[in-house]
C-alpha cells in the first residue's frame, strides 16, 4: 500500500493515474471491510457491497482508460522520460496535462493544472514569457507547428534552446498542445567556432599576412570585378549614368626600400610595411581597397570615382606618405622617406586586366625615373 501510494506520488501520466485508481480502490475496500468486520453501521453489508462495486469500476477504468497491464503505455511513457529534450503537454485551457522528467528538471515548480504561462515565467524573464505566449497563441490560431529560440543565461555561459510548439486537433476542435524544448547550446557553439574558423580561413585565402592588407589573389579577383561591371553598363546601361563604375588603379612602391633594408634590416623593413599600410588606409575612401602587389609594391582600386578624384587620391597618398615620420628615415637618401606613383583612370570598356596593370605599372616607373616621390597619371 505504501509502496503504491509513493508510486502515485512522484510519478506522473498513465502510471500516476493507474496507480492513484488502483489505491483509492483499495482503500474503498479496507474502509468498508472494516466496517463491516466492526459492524460500526446497522448497513455495514450494504457498505461493503456499494465498496466492493466502487473498487471494481475503479480497476475497470485503470484497465480500460488508462490500458492497466498494458506495456505499450508505459513504454511509450518510459520512452518519453529518457529523451532529454523537454516535453510537455497542455491542455485547451492552457494548463499543464503531462509532462517528463527533463521538463520537471529543467522547469522548477512545475505541477499539473499550472498554468504554461506562469511555469515558463518562474525560469524565464517577462519578455520571454510574451514571446513564449505570443508563440503559443499563434500556433492554436493558426493550427500550424511554430518553432523559435530562446536563450537564458547560466552560471558558465548563455545557455540555447529550440522550441517546437504543436498544437493537436480532432475533428477541428483543439483539445491540446504538445511543447518540445531541446537544447542546442554545443551545436550554437559549434556552429560559432565554425564560423569563426572560416572567416579566419577567409582572412588567410584574402588577406597579407604580413600588412593585413589584401594580397595579391585577392586584387587580381576584384580589379576584374570592377571590368566586368565597367563592361556590364557601357553595354546595357542605355540610358544610365555609363560614367558610375568608372574607376581607378594606383600602384606605388617606396623609394629606395633595398637601401633602407640594407641600412637597418629587415626586421625593420618589415615594420615599415606595416606603418606604411596604416598611413595609407588613413586617407583612403572606405570603398578604396588597398593590396600588397609584392614585396613593396602596393595596389589601390578606387571603385566608382572620376577622373579628377583618382588624381587627388593619389597626390593625397603621396603626401600623406612624405609628410609622416617613419623610424630609421633620416638614413634614406634626402633625408626622408617617399613613395613613387603611378595612377590610371579607367572608363572604357573591354579592357584588359594585364592590360591596365602595365599602364599602372609603367607609369610608377616613369615616376621613379622623374625623380621619385611623384605621381605619374594618365587615363583610358
Amino acid at each position: 500500500m505504501v509502496y503504491l501510494l509513493v508510486f502515485s506520488i512522484k510519478n506522473y501520466g498513465v502510471f500516476s493515474k493507474q496507480s492513484s485508481l488502483i489505491f483509492i480502490g483499495i482503500i474503498l475496500s479496507l474502509i468498508a471491510d472494516t466496517i463491516s468486520t466492526f459492524k460500526i453501521f446497522d448497513w455495514s453489508a450494504a457498505i461493503e457491497n456499494i465498496a466492493f462495486a466502487l473498487t471494481i469500476s475503479l480497476f475497470i477504468i485503470a484497465m480500460v482508460k488508462f490500458d492497466f497491464l498494458n506495456v505499450i503505455p508505459i513504454a511509450l511513457q518510459t520512452v518519453v522520460d529518457l529523451i532529454s529534450d523537454s516535453y510537455v503537454v497542455i491542455g485547451e485551457d492552457f494548463e499543464v496535462i503531462d509532462y517528463n522528467k527533463t521538463f520537471a528538471k529543467d522547469f522548477a515548480g512545475i505541477y499539473r493544472k499550472a498554468g504554461i504561462d506562469e511555469v515558463v515565467r518562474q525560469n524565464y524573464g517577462e519578455a520571454d514569457v510574451n514571446r513564449f505566449m505570443e508563440f503559443l497563441h499563434e500556433a492554436v490560431s493558426e493550427q500550424k507547428n511554430v518553432s523559435f529560440e530562446i536563450s537564458k543565461p547560466t552560471h558558465e555561459a548563455i545557455a540555447y534552446y529550440f522550441v517546437e510548439i504543436t498544437p493537436i486537433y480532432i475533428s477541428g476542435n483543439h483539445i491540446g498542445t504538445i511543447i518540445l524544448k531541446r537544447n542546442i547550446t554545443e551545436h550554437k557553439n559549434n556552429l560559432k567556432e565554425v564560423m569563426e574558423l572560416n572567416e579566419k580561413l577567409q582572412s588567410l585565402a584574402t588577406r597579407d599576412w604580413l600588412t593585413q592588407s589584401y594580397n595579391r589573389y585577392f586584387f587580381d579577383e576584384r580589379l576584374q570585378q570592377e571590368i566586368d561591371l565597367l563592361n556590364r553598363l557601357q553595354v546595357y546601361g542605355q540610358g544610365a549614368d555609363k560614367s558610375i563604375n568608372n574607376f581607378g588603379l594606383i600602384m606605388f612602391d617606396i623609394d629606395y626600400f633595398k637601401t633602407y633594408n640594407d641600412n637597418n634590416g629587415h626586421p625593420a623593413g618589415d615594420e615599415l610595411l606595416q606603418t606604411l599600410v596604416t598611413v595609407v588606409k588613413k586617407v583612403l575612401f572606405q570603398t578604396d581597397i588597398l593590396c600588397r602587389y609584392g614585396g613593396e609594391e602596393f595596389a589601390i582600386i578606387c571603385c566608382q570615382t572620376s577622373k579628377s578624384g583618382v588624381k587627388i587620391a593619389a597626390e593625397k597618398i603621396r603626401k600623406a606618405v612624405e609628410e609622416h615620420e617613419f623610424k630609421f628615415q633620416d638614413k634614406q637618401p634626402g633625408g626622408n622617406l617617399t613613395i613613387s606613383i603611378g595612377a590610371v583612370y579607367c572608363s572604357t570598356a573591354n579592357m584588359k586586366k594585364d592590360e591596365l596593370i602595365i599602364m599602372a605599372d609603367n607609369n610608377l616607373y616613369l615616376a621613379k625615373n622623374s625623380g621619385r616621390n611623384s605621381v605619374v597619371f594618365t587615363a583610358c
